[in-house]
C-alpha cells in the first residue's frame, strides 16, 4: 500500500495493518517529530505562572503544571482538610475517662465505639485499675496452697490446676523432691487443698 507522508507529502510504502492501527503516516523520524512539534499548545503553570508547551491531549487529561514540583506545591496548598479527596468529616471530639482531657479521633475510629482514652498512659491506668486480678478476662482463680501427700510439704499451685486436677504440679514437686519411685504410690491421691 502506498500513502503520502502527512508532513512532506513524499510517497511511502506501508502495509494496510499499520494504516489501520493509525501508524505509517510519516516517511521518517524527522517528519514524525516535526508533526509532534506542530501540535503543541502554550499554557501558564497554575503555581509559578511560567509559560510552557503541552500537547492538547495532556490539557484534556488535566495537566496544568510545568513540573512535578509545581504540582506538589499546588496540591499541598489546595488539597488539605475539607478540600482533600480523602476527607472523611474531620475528627470527632471525645473526653478521656481517666484524666478528663478533650481529644479528637477520626470518624471511622469513633464509630467503632472503643474510644475512651486520650493516650496509652491513661489506657494503662484504667486497665491496671479495672482489669487486674479477679477483674481480668484471663483470671483463672489465683494461687491455692496444696499439701503434698508424700512429704506433707505445702506449696502453691494455680487454682485452675486444682479444677483440672493437680497432676502436673505434683509431678513437678515429686521430680524436685528427687524420688520418682514414690510417684507410683501417689497416682490415686495427689494431695489436698489446705
Amino acid at each position: 500500500m502506498i500513502i503520502k507522508c502527512n508532513i512532506c507529502g513524499k510517497e511511502i510504502k506501508t502495509i494496510p495493518a499499520r494504516v489501520k492501527d493509525g501508524r505509517g503516516k510519516f516517511c521518517s523520524r524527522q517528519c514524525y517529530f516535526a508533526h509532534k512539534r506542530t501540535g503543541l499548545h502554550f499554557i501558564n503553570c497554575l503555581t509559578c505562572g511560567e509559560e510552557f508547551n503541552i500537547y492538547p491531549s495532556r490539557i484534556k487529561n488535566g495537566r496544568k503544571f510545568c513540573s512535578i514540583k509545581c504540582k506538589g506545591v499546588w496540591q499541598s496548598q489546595h488539597t488539605k482538610g475539607i478540600n482533600s479527596s480523602q476527607w472523611r468529616g474531620g475528627g470527632v471530639a471525645h473526653t478521656c475517662i481517666i484524666c478528663g482531657d478533650k481529644f479528637k479521633v477520626e470518624l471511622c475510629t469513633s464509630k467503632k465505639g472503643k474510644v475512651k482514652f486520650c493516650s496509652n498512659k491513661c489506657r494503662g491506668a484504667w486497665l491496671s485499675k479495672n482489669k487486674n486480678g479477679k477483674n481480668s478476662q484471663w483470671w483463672k482463680g489465683g494461687k491455692v496452697k496444696i499439701e503434698c501427700a508424700i512429704c506433707n510439704k505445702i506449696f502453691e499451685v494455680d487454682a485452675y490446676e486444682v479444677k483440672k486436677g493437680i497432676k502436673n504440679s505434683v509431678l513437678n514437686h515429686v521430680m524436685q523432691f528427687g524420688n520418682l519411685g514414690i510417684l507410683k504410690a501417689t497416682t490415686i491421691h495427689f494431695g489436698k487443698v489446705v
